[in-house]
């Protein structure tokens, strides 16, 4: 029952090669020519054929020697196939008697259109397979099977990308992989067997696999060191039939991998809770469970159940990532390593009072569960090499604990409090804050007292008092959505030259755009809309080369745009509505190749919309000049954005026809509803 299994997988694939094959060569006419001849005369001086097998490799065509196929017309040999004609038990009787042995000589790589080899069952008393074997391009089918060969499977045999079936098979474990990173050239590659192959390494990363390596049911993964199978689509653990008879998410036997350094089964798709248990095997060469195990990542999975006791008895462990999961129950006490990531799961109660005693944790993640109580300061007593933290619960006591911290995110952590006086004074060591979407109040202090260059995201809080500034520089300033009043500081360019992302948006900020922005020429986001902010825009931004969003929308702004903004050629988008900006659009505009939306609406232009918008636009998706006074006909190429999804031109004082054919915006949607008020917008301004 299980021959005939196997044999209806293996037909189709046999079928469609040997069909190909057929239908060019053929064993009997044809005329083999004078170099693929010698070729194989050499390869057959290097084999021993103790039973005279190749009796009939003589004469001038080779085309009629057994076990060889050539092209119909051509006489090029394309197949070669020796494989033993004896089942494995009558070949393991008489192997030195039935088999072919010797060498493989490299003059096979002579034989250029070689697309079929089959060597099984012969015996090449364990030499290994030959580097060269890679060189033959052209191969579509490799059965190299229960040979004999051992030592390790060459890499390049990754060449081969026209391989659609490859046996590997050993009989006595002789062969090993040290990776099996060559696989991932194989894209031609239908059909794999590595029965009984001993893997040291196991890495297929993002190759998008779906289901168990059933293809590899006979492979001894007990030596495995490296497992790397992340960003595919496993439900189930992909070698739980190699290495236990028990289904799972992770079987309890992979315990006995006591050879395991790194796991990584990360963004996939598996289900179910962790075993309860693993079975250790007894005769590692270390002591304790999985004593060799440093590196787990089983995170972006759909894990549910408890954390398990086994996690805290890897001894070896420094990196433990179950982050975005669905784990529930609590924390172990006993837990504790040098990076975990527990965050965004279900996990409730307290966390234990003994992660305080872990005076070799460098990261810790909690984020994003139900975990309640009070820590206190015995929760973080030894704590000396924290660097990052992402934590919710009562947050001061955290940071009175805490001063080598270099990443702290507390975002969306409903902290309701005022970020204590005391805290400036040790954080100059933080490189990265987030405290974002809390209920954070009070004033910062003007000095914000922290590493160079820091990235600050101080967003969504009810933050009051002026714009505060980093002493040292940043990256990034993201201080939106607050209650900070006043005008922007007049030195922003100058005390922060490094920076790329500005964002002051949602305050009750006045006074001018300082001329000094113009000086951060690493600017890429530029965000200072829904403010008070008056006067014009100053032409310095022009100076923000790298710039790719711009929004000053919502402001009191007034004036024309400088024309020198046009120069800002890696601008996408540009956000300028609800201000009082007259003139007409500059034509400098033109030189805007990757812009995508462009919403100068409710303000005060005029003049004709140009007629170079539709050839100067071609990646434009939104165009909204609603609510201006623009007037004059519509241009006809308008009809040439077709890349644009929304269209908004109403309220003005254009007059004329509409000529542009609206079937051309081909991007916009083809609902007869949506695309009637796409248009409805338009007519209703446009005089007869």
């Amino acid at each position: 029952m299980e021959k005939n299994s196997i044999l209806s997988i293996l037909s189709p694939i046999l079928c469609s090669i040997t069909r190909e094959l057929s239908c060019n060569c053929e064993s009997v006419s044809g005329n083999c020519s004078k170099a693929d001849r010698e070729a194989l005369i050499d390869f057959k001086n290097g084999l021993n054929d103790s039973s005279n097998r190749l009796s009939s490799w003589r004469g001038g065509n080779c085309c009629q020697w057994d076990g060889i196929s050539c092209e119909n017309t051509t006489g090029i040999v394309m197949s070669i196939d020796l494989h033993s004609p004896y089942s494995r038990e009558e070949t393991y009787e008489n192997w030195s008697f039935m088999s072919l042995t010797g060498e493989i000589r490299p003059s096979l790589m002579e034989l250029k259109s070689l697309r079929y080899l089959d060597l099984s069952g012969n015996s090449f008393e364990y030499i290994p397979i030959p580097k060269f074997i890679g060189s033959l391009k052209n191969l579509k089918y490799l059965n190299l099977a229960y040979c004999g060969f051992s030592g390790a499977i060459p890499p390049s045999l990754g060449n081969l990308f026209n391989l659609q079936f490859l046996d590997l098979s050993s009989q006595f474990y002789d062969l090993f992989a040290k990776g099996i990173q060559w696989m991932a050239t194989l894209v031609s590659l239908k059909h794999l067997v590595m029965n009984h192959v001993n893997l040291s390494m196991l890495h297929l990363y993002c190759c998008q696999l779906f289901d168990p390596i059933s293809s590899l049911s006979s492979t001894n993964f007990t030596s495995l060191s490296f497992i790397s199978i992340s960003h595919n689509f496993f439900t189930k653990f992909p070698l739980e039939q190699q290495i236990s008879s028990r289904l799972g998410t992770i079987p309890n036997s992979t315990g006995n991998l006591c050879n395991l350094r790194y796991l990584d089964v990360g963004y996939n798709s598996l289900n179910g809770s962790l075993p309860e248990y693993l079975k250790e095997r007894k005769n590692c060469s270390s002591e304790g469970l999985l004593p060799k195990l440093r590196y787990v990542d089983l995170s972006n999975n759909q894990l549910a159940g408890k954390l398990p006791f086994w996690l805290s008895q890897l001894e070896a462990l420094i990196y433990l990532n179950l982050f975005n999961n669905t784990l529930q129950g609590p924390i172990p006490a006993s837990f504790g390593t040098c990076c975990m990531s527990l965050g965004w799961n279900e996990l409730n109660e307290s966390l234990p009072v003994s992660f305080g005693q872990l005076s070799e944790l460098v990261e810790l993640d909690v984020s994003g569960n139900h975990l309640t109580g009070i820590l206190s300061e015995q929760h973080f007593s030894d704590l000396s090499k924290l660097k990052i933290l992402w934590v919710q619960e009562n947050w001061d006591m955290v940071l009175n604990s805490q001063k080598n911290v270099f990443f702290l995110g507390m975002s969306n952590a409903s902290i309701s409090d005022f970020i204590p006086n005391w805290f400036w004074n040790i954080s100059t060591s933080i490189q990265e804050i987030y405290l974002s979407f809390n209920n954070l109040e009070g004033h910062l202090p003007t000095q914000l007292n922290l590493y160079p260059r820091a990235f600050i995201d101080f967003s969504f809080n009810l933050y009051e008092g002026p714009i505060p500034l980093p002493n040292h520089g940043s990256n990034l300033l993201d201080l939106s959505n607050n209650k900070f009043s006043g005008p922007i500081p007049v030195q922003i360019g100058e005390s922060m030259p490094d920076l790329w992302s500005l964002s002051l948006s949602g305050n009750q900020l006045t006074g001018i755009i300082p001329h000094s922005i113009g000086f951060i020429s690493s600017l890429q986001i530029i965000d200072l809309s829904r403010s008070s902010l008056v006067a014009s825009i100053p032409s310095s931004i022009s100076n923000c080369s790298y710039l790719t969003f711009l929004s000053l929308g919502e402001n009191n702004l007034s004036g024309t745009i400088p024309k020198s903004v046009g120069q800002l050629h890696w601008l996408q988008s540009i956000h300028l509505s609800n201000n009082h900006l007259s003139g007409e659009i500059p034509s400098s505009f033109q030189n805007l190749w990757n812009l995508e939306i462009l919403d100068l609406s409710d303000n005060k232009f005029s003049g004709n919309i140009p007629a170079w918008i539709g050839a100067a636009f071609g990646n434009l998706r939104i165009l909204s000049l609603r609510s201006n006074s623009f007037s004059g006909e519509l241009p006809n190429n308008l009809s040439n954005l077709s890349s644009l999804h929304i269209l908004d031109l109403a309220k003005n004082n254009l007059s004329g026809s509409i000529s542009i054919s609206f079937h051309a915006f081909k991007a916009m949607t083809q609902s007869a509803k949506h695309e009637s008020l796409s248009v409805q917008g338009i007519r209703n301004e446009v005089a007869p």
